[in-house]
C-alpha cells in the first residue's frame, strides 16, 4: 500500500530554524519512501532463455518447468566439460546440473560420499536419471558426476554426382560445372547482360522434371541415449561438394535434384540452379530467348511461356516465333545467340497545336528617323480585311499514344503543347474538317492580344484635330494625319497614331498603342496608353503608359511613368537621350544617355516603384510616426517610457475618484492609438513586401553621365548625386543602392 506524505504545517512567517527543520522532516520522509528504491541491487541470477528448445528439453527430462532451470557455464571445476553450458536445478543444497547435450550429469556442492547417500539418490532418481552412476572426481572440489548417456554414431549423407542433361548414366563433374556457371554468371550477372560475352559462352540446358543430381553412397548413423534414457538423433556428416538447392530445382528425400523449368543448369554459392534462358533489356522492352546449347533439346513452347510468366512478361509475346524457335530447338537446328520473342510498344508522342495566321497583324507604324521622329509616309492605314475573310486557321493538338513495356507498365506519352486562340470582338470560329478557320465578322484591323484575335474599326482623320473635327471619342482606332491642337482631346479603344504634335492642354487617352510622330508639349496636356507610348520628345507634360515609353530625344520636366520601361534613345542633336528635370518613373527600369545637366538641373529618376506606391509608403510612415509621438505623450501621463499593462492595470485598481476616470480616460486612448500603430505598421510591411517584388531585376542605366543634383531611387533607397557618375549602372544589391 502506498505510504502518503502528510505536507506539515508551517508558520505564516517559519524562523530559519523552523524552516531547516521542515526541510531536515521532508529529506527524511522521502529517505524512508526511496530507501529500497536506493538500496543496491542484488546480483542477477543466472539467465535462461525460457524459449530456448534445448532448455525446455533438458526441463522435460528433470520433469521440471523451464522456469525453474539455472543456465550457467562451467568453470574449471567442471573438469574436461570447462566451458560447456549446462542448465540446473537446486534441492535441498545439493544442486544437480546437466549438460546441453544431456550426455552428462553432476551434482554440486557435495562430495562423494554425500552423493551416494540413499536419500541422494533416491533424490536424483525423483529427477528423471535413468542410471545413476556415481563417479569420484579426479581432483578435490570438482563436480561429482552422476550420470552418463551415450552418444549417437555420425551417419554420412553421402557423394554428390551432378548429371549430364538427358543422359542420367554419364557423370558431370564438379570442376566442369563450376567452369561453365562462371560463364553464365560472366555473361548474366556480373554486368546485366554482357553480349560480347554471348559468342563465346556455353551451357547445359535442362527441362523441367529432369535429373540434374545424385547423392550416392549414403550411411545412417546410430542413435544414442541421454542420461533420462531418451534416444539422441544422429547427425549427418555432409560430403564437400554438397549443394542446396536453388531457384526452380527440387530435392527429394532420395537425395534426387530435379528441374522444375527449362533453363540453364548454374552452380554458385554452394546452391544449384536452373538459371532462366530469358533476358530482359535494361529499359523493359525486349525480350530475349538465349540459346547457349547447341544440342537438341526438350523444349516445349509451353516451358517458354512459363519462364516468361516467372518474369513478369505479359506484354507484346510472339507466340508463333516462339513456337517456330521451339521447334527447332526440339531438332538441333537453331542458332546459338539471341532471339527476340517479346517486345513492348514505345508511346507516340502527341503534336503540337498549331496556328496560322493568313493576314498581317497591325504593325508597330511608322518609321524613326535620325533625329527621333517618326515618319510615317510608307505606311497602308486602310482596312486590312473585309467581312467574310478568313483570318486564320488552327490546327488542334494532336493527344499522345502511351506505351506498354513487356512487364505491362504504362509509358506515358509526351503530349503535345496546346495554343489557344481564342475569337475575339468581331472574329467567329468556324470548325472544318481537321482543324478550326477564324472569319472575320467586319471589315477592320486584325490584332491579337495574348491568345485572342479580334478586329478594330479605324479612323482615318486627314489633317489636325481641331474646331473642324472637334474632340474624338471613337471604338477602335485612330489615324490622325497631323496634330492636336491646344485644348482639344482624342480617346479612342484601341491604337491612336498622330503624325505631328500634342499640343499644350491637350488630352490624348488610348486603351491600346499611342505613337506620336514628333513631340508631346506643355504643363496640363495629359496622354495616357494601356499599351505603350512612342514620341520624339516629352516637354513638361504628364505622360503615363501600362507598358514602355520610348522617346526618342530626350524629356524635358516632364512627369513619365511606365508600368515597363522608360526609354530615351540617342539620336541625331546635342540633348538627345536626355532626361533634363522633371520626374521619370519606370517599374522595370530607366534607360537613357544622361540624367540631369552641367548645370546641375535636379530631376528624379525612379526605377521599381509606382508614383502611387511611393506616395502612399511615404504617408503611411509620415501617420505611424505621428501616432508613435502620441503614444509617448498617453505614456508619460502614466510616468512610463513603454507600454506596461501590469503597470497600468495597478494604477488603475489603486487610482480612486476622479483620478480613476482620468486614468480611465488616458488608457482607453492609449490602447486605441496603440491599435491604430500596429495597423499602420502591418499596411507598411505588406506594400514593402509588394515592392520588394518588383525591386528585383530593376535597374537604371545610363550610357554616358548622371550629372549632379540627379535624385536616383530603386524601391525605397534613394541617392542625391553630389558629383558626376559616368555610365553608371544603379541597383539593389543586399538591400543597398549601388552604382555597378
Amino acid at each position: 500500500m502506498a505510504k502518503h506524505i502528510k505536507k506539515p504545517a508551517r508558520p505564516a512567517s517559519p524562523t530559519p530554524d523552523r524552516a531547516l527543520q521542515d526541510v531536515d522532516h521532508f529529506l527524511q520522509e522521502m529517505e524512508s519512501l526511496t530507501g529500497e528504491a536506493l538500496a543496491p541491487a542484488a546480483e542477477p541470477a543466472a539467465e535462461l532463455v525460457v524459449d530456448d528448445p534445448q532448455a525446455q528439453w533438458i526441463a522435460a527430462g528433470l520433469k521440471r518447468s523451464v522456469e525453474e532451470l539455472e543456465r550457467l557455464e562451467a568453470d574449471a571445476e567442471a573438469g574436461e566439460d570447462q566451458g560447456q553450458v549446462f542448465y540446473g536445478v537446486t534441492m535441498n543444497k545439493v544442486k544437480l546440473v546437466v549438460r546441453q547435450d544431456g550426455l552428462r550429469a553432476y551434482v554440486r556442492g557435495v562430495s562423494v560420499e554425500a552423493a551416494k547417500d540413499p536419500k541422494t539418490l533416491q533424490m536424483l532418481a525423483g529427477c528423471g536419471l535413468a542410471k545413476i552412476q556415481i563417479e569420484a572426481p579426479k581432483r578435490k572440489g570438482a563436480w561429482v558426476g552422476v550420470a552418463q548417456g551415450q552418444s549417437p554414431m555420425v551417419g554420412w549423407a553421402g557423394r554428390l554426382e551432378f548429371n549430364y542433361p538427358r543422359q542420367p548414366e554419364k557423370t558431370l563433374s564438379y570442376q566442369t560445372l563450376s567452369l561453365l556457371s562462371m560463364e553464365l554468371h560472366q555473361l548474366f550477372v556480373v554486368n546485366g547482360f554482357d553480349q560480347s560475352s554471348l559468342p563465346s559462352c556455353r551451357a547445359l540446358a535442362v527441362a523441367p522434371g529432369e535429373l540434374l543430381a545424385r547423392v550416392s553412397g549414403q550411411e545412417p548413423g546410430r542413435p544414442g541415449q541421454d542420461v533420462f534414457g531418451r534416444d539422441v538423433e544422429p547427425s549427418m556428416k555432409s560430403a564437400p561438394d554438397k549443394v542446396e538447392p536453388g531457384r526452380h530445382v527440387s530435392l527429394s528425400v532420395e537425395g534426387e535434384y530435379r528441374a522444375e523449368r527449362y533453363g540453364y543448369l548454374y552452380l554458385a554459392e554452394g546452391r544449384l540452379s536452373v538459371l532462366s534462358p530469358i533476358w530482359i533489356d535494361s529499359d523493359d522492352m525486349h525480350g530475349y530467348w538465349v540459346t547457349l546449347d547447341e544440342n537438341p533439346q526438350a523444349v516445349t513452347a509451353e516451358m517458354i511461356h512459363q519462364c516468361l510468366e516467372d518474369l513478369g512478361v505479359v506484354e507484346g509475346l510472339q507466340p508463333e516465333k516462339i513456337q517456330a524457335l521451339a521447334s527447332q530447338v526440339r531438332q538441333g537446328q537453331h542458332q546459338v545467340g539471341l532471339h527476340l520473342i517479346a517486345q513492348g510498344t514505345l508511346p507516340m508522342s502527341g503534336q503540337d497545336a498549331a496556328v496560322e495566321l493568313l493576314v498581317q497583324l497591325s504593325r508597330r507604324p511608322g518609321k524613326e528617323l535620325p533625329d527621333g521622329s517618326i515618319d510615317f509616309r510608307e505606311v497602308n492605314f486602310a482596312p486590312s480585311v473585309g467581312v467574310g475573310q478568313v483570318i486564320a486557321r488552327r490546327q488542334p493538338l494532336v493527344p499522345g499514344t502511351p506505351g506498354r513495356d513487356v512487364k505491362g507498365k504504362v509509358l506515358e506519352a509526351q503530349e503535345g503543347r496546346d495554343q489557344p486562340l481564342e475569337a475575339g470582338a468581331n472574329v467567329e470560329v468556324r470548325y472544318e474538317e481537321g482543324g478550326e478557320v477564324y472569319v472575320a465578322t467586319t471589315e477592320g484591323v486584325v490584332k491579337q492580344k495574348k491568345d485572342e484575335l479580334y478586329l478594330v474599326k479605324q479612323l482615318p482623320i486627314k489633317g489636325d484635330v481641331n474646331f473642324d473635327t472637334g474632340n474624338l471619342d471613337f471604338k477602335g482606332d485612330l489615324y490622325i494625319d497631323g496634330s492636336v491642337v491646344q485644348g482639344f482631346s482624342v480617346k479612342a479603344t484601341g491604337d491612336i497614331t498622330i503624325t505631328g504634335t500634342v499640343e499644350p492642354g491637350s488630352t490624348v487617352l488610348a486603351l491600346e498603342d499611342i505613337t506620336v510622330g514628333r513631340g508631346i508639349l506643355g504643363r496640363r496636356t495629359r496622354v495616357q496608353a494601356r499599351g505603350s507610348v512612342r514620341a520624339q520628345f516629352v516637354q513638361e507634360a504628364r505622360v503615363e503608359a501600362g507598358r514602355d515609353i520610348e522617346v526618342g530625344s530626350y524629356v524635358f520636366h516632364a512627369f513619365l511613368h511606365a508600368e515597363g520601361k522608360v526609354i530615351a534613345r540617342k539620336s541625331a542633336g546635342p540633348r538627345s537621350g536626355s532626361i533634363l528635370g522633371g520626374e521619370v518613373w519606370g517599374c522595370e527600369g530607366v534607360e537613357a544617355a544622361f540624367a540631369g545637366s552641367t548645370n546641375g538641373v535636379a530631376g528624379i529618376v525612379v526605377a521599381g516603384l509606382q508614383p502611387r506606391q511611393a506616395q502612399r509608403l511615404d504617408k503611411l510612415k509620415a501617420n505611424g510616426n505621428i501616432c508613435y509621438e502620441h503614444i509617448l505623450k498617453s505614456l508619460r501621463k502614466f510616468n512610463l517610457t513603454q507600454v506596461d499593462l501590469s503597470q497600468i492595470r495597478n494604477m488603475l485598481t489603486a487610482a480612486t475618484g476622479a483620478h480613476r476616470k482620468v486614468l480611465l480616460h488616458h488608457a482607453q486612448q492609449l490602447g486605441q492609438l496603440v491599435q491604430l500603430y500596429q495597423k499602420l505598421q502591418a499596411e507598411q510591411a505588406e506594400l514593402e513586401s509588394q515592392i520588394q517584388t518588383t525591386v528585383q531585376g530593376a535597374e537604371i542605366k545610363l550610357v554616358n553621365t548622371a550629372y549632379w543634383g540627379v535624385t536616383i531611387r530603386i524601391g525605397e533607397c534613394h541617392r542625391k548625386l553630389t558629383e558626376d557618375v559616368r555610365n553608371p549602372r544603379f541597383h539593389i544589391h543586399e538591400g543597398t543602392l549601388v552604382e555597378r
